[in-house]
């Protein structure tokens, strides 16, 4: 379907369910006329059809009062004609703002925009940032809506329900991930069916390729980091996944916190193993070093078979990424055969045979006792940190 139609009705939709509440009860002198108009909507002469909605649209937002009072006018053909105005009116209003927003004439809290300031607190503003905006607002405006609001339940369960209804989408728009992204940023603690959605959409197209390579890929990216801090354990391996894959440096804060504080499972531990091999750097090796007991076996595809491999042959891939020593001087290998840039979080890995992997622990146990001490680590420094150097 044609993107502007889709904006189009999305927006129209969600432009009319704006209450009139909203609106101050303050009479103007063009009521009389403007409500003369809306009546001629009904008109038998088309003429005068005709011009009642050229005096509508010409008053633009001025005329917008009058037309959500009328949303129940008696006559079905002037509520009818009376929704299409007001909805045009309101889509037209809010493309105004847009542009004015890209055009840096006001910003986004001037122009009434739902969701910005909390936006720009995450992101910052700039011309891409405004940009992601504003398709955010084109592709979801009723949802953006929420973004301003104080009830977190009501934000919880109409996210879920919008995110349930997009995972059956097999296209994911840029502007809908956005924004649904970025409310759940606001959200506390985010449900199931969103963290589906956007595990699911950032590895559909075009959104995985903005994630890796376009231009919105740095504002998505600090909302991908931002969400993923309140994500519940029970997803660890979903956020780590993405971590890993989008280049998310921050996912070894999240790998670090559940590798010390939780029971995972051995696959859950792989995952968050090369969320370290990826990123970490030589103040994870102890944290690597305590798996290296970790003895539970699962199946790898290496040499074009099916072998076992263990969660400590992992711990030790790792490390040896960290400290950039070859796989092979240890007898590891990997497959597919990447670097260190390119580690997933379902890289196959083990060693050439069984018999090279006791031989390979006591070679890392040999390196790090001939590594030469940093100055934190010598017996001086630990005597002084203890107190006993005084």
């Amino acid at each position: 379907m044609n993107t502007s139609l889709v904006w189009t009705i999305g927006i129209a939709a969600s432009l009319l369910v704006i209450s009139v509440s909203a609106f101050g009860q303050d009479e103007t002198e063009e009521t009389p006329t403007l409500q003369s108009a809306v009546e001629s909507l009904g008109d038998p002469s088309f003429s005068a059809r005709r011009r009642a909605v050229v005096t509508i649209r010409e008053a633009g937002m001025k005329s917008e009062k009058m037309l959500v009072e009328n949303l129940r006018h008696p006559s079905l053909e002037v509520r009818l004609k009376v929704a299409e105005l007001l909805s045009e009116i309101r889509r037209n209003d809010l493309q105004r703002r847009i542009e004015d927003l890209l055009a840096f004439r006001a910003d986004g809290e001037a122009l009434e925009l739902p969701g910005w300031t909390k936006y720009v607190n995450l992101v910052g503003d700039d011309k891409l940032t405004r940009q992601l905006f504003a398709e955010m607002l084109k592709d979801e405006y009723s949802m953006m809506l929420l973004a301003d609001g104080d009830d977190n339940a009501e934000l919880s369960a109409k996210l879920g329900e919008a995110a349930r209804n997009q995972n059956n989408q097999q296209v994911a728009n840029v502007g809908t991930y956005a924004a649904y992204l970025f409310l759940a940023c606001l959200e506390d603690g985010s449900e199931g069916n969103l963290i589906s959605y956007i595990y699911t959409a950032s590895h559909r197209q075009p959104v995985n390729m903005e994630l890796k390579q376009g231009a919105y890929l740095k504002p998505l990216h600090t909302l991908l980091e931002v969400f993923m801090e309140d994500v519940d354990q029970r997803y660890v391996t979903l956020v780590l996944n993405l971590a890993v894959e989008f280049n998310l440096k921050s996912g070894t804060k999240f790998a670090t916190t559940f590798l010390e504080s939780s029971n995972p499972s051995d696959y859950q531990t792989r995952v968050a193993i090369m969320c370290l091999a990826k990123f970490g750097d030589e103040s994870h090796l102890p944290i690597l070093a305590k798996l290296f007991e970790d003895k539970r076996a699962f199946r790898v595809f290496l040499n074009g078979k099916q072998r076992d491999s263990q969660v400590r042959d992992y711990a030790l891939l790792a490390s040896l990424y960290i400290t950039e020593q070859p796989l092979q001087a240890y007898n590891m290998q990997t497959y597919p055969d990447v670097d260190r840039k390119n580690i997933n979080g379902s890289l196959n890995a083990g060693f050439v045979k069984d018999e090279h992997r006791e031989p390979a622990f006591e070679k890392w146990a040999e390196y790090r006792k001939t590594e030469p001490k940093k100055a934190d680590e010598t017996p001086e420094a630990e005597a002084k940190a203890s107190g006993d150097g005084e």
